[in-house]
């Protein structure tokens, strides 16, 4: 039963909010004043508490106040339950009710609200059976929640029966349709994310024509156009790294270069497309072992890190990039001043991730590889030294068990194993040696 206790609902009729912005807050008073009209019994009060609803749901939306939402939902609750079974109406509120306990889902985590939400838009499909204008919508809504679902619990029965849906909504809207490239990224969506979850192969080749459809479907002055480019790109770049495709890595580094010259200087989207386009080249690099790729890999990312200044949420990525790439110029040319680079970048790195954070362990075995090829290089023995220190704090993040123990074990006995060698200390090959058994 929807039936719930009205106390907000009657607090609702009785004030109208004055925290709102004046546009939102003359709307909903307006609304008060009809839901005040329209008493318990009146035949158009499902209406009211409809209308009412709606424009909390749409105020919490711009205010970010649960309070809000919270009373729309209650109203909308009390809506359904005095609308006449039936009604036209009916699949209006449930699908109102459906998107506010959705949004409840997202401001606190709570998965029954998000449960109840999916229920209530089957409830709406079951109300726009196949022929019905609507279907292909809600169909589209639907495939959204259940991948939202997903994400939450990593549950693949929630992801496959979305893609169901999704493919559902697509026959729905064959080429030509106005929703045909919205039905196309969803179910692109849906089909990339079971890839990642399964390492299904097939599903990211579905993507991937998908998305080539949509590109066909995208003009180069569509706003989103550059949005499309990137996400094939991505794509392919996927698809190589999954069955090392040289092809496959060469489309995707021409669609970043494409996406590269529709975000010139002051495009939002240039740090972003120069970044991805420098992993592109490494893994070029990579499997080919051109160094002319790793040289314009190292040219975007540093432009990539020039828009990326400190503070910026994306900076930590793209000083882990280019410390990589300087590192493997360093490894290849013998430049000390590449690796001086790499090493400063990885310690900024290092402190953008403090004891805690998920990739400290890695990035302290990674700094203290750099300080042992500077000693290689140089013979610094106080770089030696740091390098021995680093990969010990490593090693103490990676208990017996943990996966990276092993790798973690053999780095630091190769530092302590280059001490002895230096040092003629006895001690470092003990511990080294003791490492390695």
């Amino acid at each position: 039963m929807r039936a719930s206790d009205c106390g907000l609902v009657q607090k609702a009729e009785l004030s109208c909010p004055e925290d709102l912005c004046e546009d939102h807050g003359a709307v909903v008073c307006a609304a008060h004043a009809k839901l005040a009209s329209r008493p318990k019994g009146h035949v158009g009060r499902h209406k009211a508490l409809r209308v009412l609803g709606y424009h909390l749901y749409d105020s919490s939306m711009c205010c970010g106040q649960q309070d809000l939402l919270d009373t729309a939902i209650e109203l909308q609750r009390e809506a359904l339950t005095v609308c006449p079974s039936g009604h036209h109406q009916c699949s209006l509120i449930l699908s109102n009710l459906s998107a506010s306990l959705v949004e409840m889902s997202k401001m606190t985590g709570n998965l029954e609200a998000l449960d109840e939400s999916i229920q209530l838009k089957q409830e709406v499909l079951h109300l726009r059976p196949p022929g019905h204008p609507e279907r292909a919508s809600i169909l589209r809504s639907l495939g959204s929640l259940f991948f939202l679902r997903c994400q939450r619990t990593e549950d693949l029965t929630s992801l496959e029966e979305g893609i169901k849906h999704e493919q559902e909504a697509l026959q729905l809207c064959p080429p030509g349709h106005p929703d045909h490239a919205d039905s196309l990224w969803n179910l692109g969506t849906s089909l990339s994310f079971k890839c990642t979850m399964t390492g299904d192969l097939t599903s990211l080749e579905k993507n991937i024509k998908l998305q080539e459809e949509a590109l066909q479907l995208s003009s180069p002055g569509h706003p989103d156009h550059i949005y499309t480019v990137r996400k094939l790109a991505a794509s392919f770049l996927r698809l190589c790294t999954m069955v090392s495709d040289s092809a496959s890595l060469e489309k995707s580094i021409q669609l970043y270069q494409e996406a590269l010259q529709l975000s010139p200087p002051g495009h939002p989207e240039r740090a972003d497309t120069l970044i991805s386009l420098g992993v592109a080249l490494f893994q070029q690099f990579k499997m080919t072992s051109d160094i002319t790729s790793l040289e314009e890999s190292i040219q975007v990312e540093k432009e990539a890190l020039q828009l990326h200044p400190p503070g910026h949420p994306d900076r930590e990525h793209t000083l882990k990039c280019l410390g990589t790439s300087l590192f493997q110029w360093c490894t290849i040319t013998g430049d000390l001043t590449s690796l001086e680079e790499s090493i400063q970048h990885e310690q900024e790195v290092l402190q953008l991730c403090p004891p805690g954070h998920p990739e400290h362990a890695d990035i302290l075995r990674s700094l203290g590889i750099s300080f042992f090829q500077w000693c290689t290089m140089t013979g610094d023995l106080s770089s030696l030294e740091e390098s021995i220190q680093l990969k010990q704090k490593g090693l103490q993040l990676c208990p017996p068990g943990h996966p990276d123990r092993a790798g973690a074990l053999r780095s630091l006995g190769i530092s302590l194993f280059q001490q002895c060698k230096m040092t003629d200390n006895i001690v470092s090959l003990e511990e080294s040696i003791k490492l390695e058994q």
